[in-house]
C-alpha cells in the first residue's frame, strides 16, 4: 500500500505485482503495469489523462475496471500481453478509450463481466469472453476481431453494423448464444489458417 502526496512522475513505471488482491489507487502514474501471479488488481479510481500520462499494460494476472473507467493519453498504448486479463466490470463497464495503440495478444483475454448492459468494442481481441448477465451490443461499426476463442455467453445481443472476424492462425471457436436464430451476426468473416468451430 502506498499513499500520494506532492509527487511528480515523468518517466517511471509503477508495477502492481503482489500475490493478493490490490487496489489501483488514484496516483500520478507515468506508465502503469499489472504483473501478478495471483490475485486481482482492481481500479480504485478512474484512470484519466490527468493521472495516467503514459502506457498501460497487463503482463500477467488480471486488471478489473471495477465500475471505473480508463481514458488513456493520445500517442500512448494499451497492451494486454499473453496471458494477461482485462476484466471490464461493474456499473460503468466500457472498454478503455483514448490510446493511440491497442494491442491484445493472441493468448490474452478480455472479459465483459458486468450485469449491466455493455457494448463490445470494435477491437482485435485475443480471447473474448462475456460472463455477465446484461444485454450486449456489438459495436455499431468496424470489426470485432478474434484471434483465438470467443465465449459469447447466453445474453441477448444487438448487432446492427459491425463484423465479427475470426482471424487467428490456429484452431478457433465460438460458443454461446451469438450466431443463433435470436442473435444473428450482422457480418461474419472467417480468415484464418486453422479451423473455426461455431456453435451459436
Amino acid at each position: 500500500v502506498f499513499t500520494t502526496g506532492a509527487i511528480i512522475n515523468t518517466g517511471s513505471t509503477i508495477v502492481y505485482n503482489g500475490t493478493g488482491a490490490q487496489a489501483v489507487i488514484d496516483f500520478p502514474y507515468n506508465n502503469l503495469t499489472v504483473n501478478k501471479t495471483a490475485g486481482i488488481a482492481s481500479l480504485g479510481a478512474n484512470l484519466t489523462t490527468t493521472n495516467l500520462n503514459g502506457n498501460l499494460g497487463v503482463q500477467l494476472g488480471t486488471l478489473a475496471t471495477n465500475s471505473f473507467t480508463i481514458t488513456g493519453t493520445a500517442t500512448k498504448s494499451l497492451t494486454i500481453s499473453d496471458p494477461g486479463i482485462l476484466d471490464i466490470s461493474g456499473t460503468t463497464p466500457t472498454f478503455p478509450t483514448g490510446f493511440t495503440t491497442v494491442t491484445l495478444t493472441p493468448a490474452s483475454l478480455v472479459i465483459y463481466s458486468s450485469n449491466s448492459a455493455q457494448t463490445i468494442a470494435a477491437q482485435n481481441y485475443g480471447n473474448l469472453t462475456n460472463s455477465g448477465t446484461g444485454a450486449r451490443t456489438l459495436a455499431s461499426s468496424g470489426t470485432v476481431g478474434v484471434a483465438t476463442n470467443f465465449t459469447s455467453g447466453t445474453n441477448t445481443y444487438t448487432n446492427t453494423g459491425s463484423t465479427v472476424a475470426f482471424n487467428g492462425t490456429g484452431a478457433q471457436s465460438l460458443t454461446g448464444a451469438l450466431g443463433n436464430a435470436v442473435n444473428p451476426f450482422n457480418n461474419l468473416s472467417i480468415n484464418n489458417s486453422g479451423t473455426t468451430a461455431l456453435d451459436g
